[in-house]
């Protein structure tokens, strides 16, 4: 199952040890970085919901700061990510996670009752 392939684990692991070392230092780009990435590969297991709260916290985190996740890193996101925005069973999540802050979404990404990555 392509779902629970390593990479994907292990990607997830190393994108919640830089995100945790992103609030640490509060750098607020890294942590969106972690975030988006950390949504992609929830969608790629098809944790679809999980993935659009994230990947509306990362656009939240782009509004507030007005700093946006590079295009070329976008581009590769979105390709995962674009369509949770108004999936009929993902639109709700994507806006929980547009109203959340920065912090809320990173609580939200490291919280232990979270999906199983």
């Amino acid at each position: 199952d392509e779902a629970m392939h390593p990479l994907p684990i292990l990607a997830a692991g190393l994108y919640g040890e830089s995100l945790e070392i992103g609030v640490r230092l509060r750098d607020g780009m890294n942590i969106a970085y972690c975030l988006a990435g950390l949504a992609a590969i929830a969608a790629k297991q098809r944790r679809r919901d999980f993935a659009a709260r994230l990947w509306g916290g990362v656009q939240a985190s782009e509004q507030a700061t007005g700093m946006r996740v590079m295009d070329p890193e976008r581009s590769r996101y979105e390709r995962f990510l674009h369509e949770l925005e108004s999936a009929s069973e993902t639109s709700a999540a994507f806006e929980r996670g547009k109203a959340s802050t920065l912090d809320e979404a990173v609580q939200y990404a490291l919280s232990p009752d979270r999906p199983a990555r």
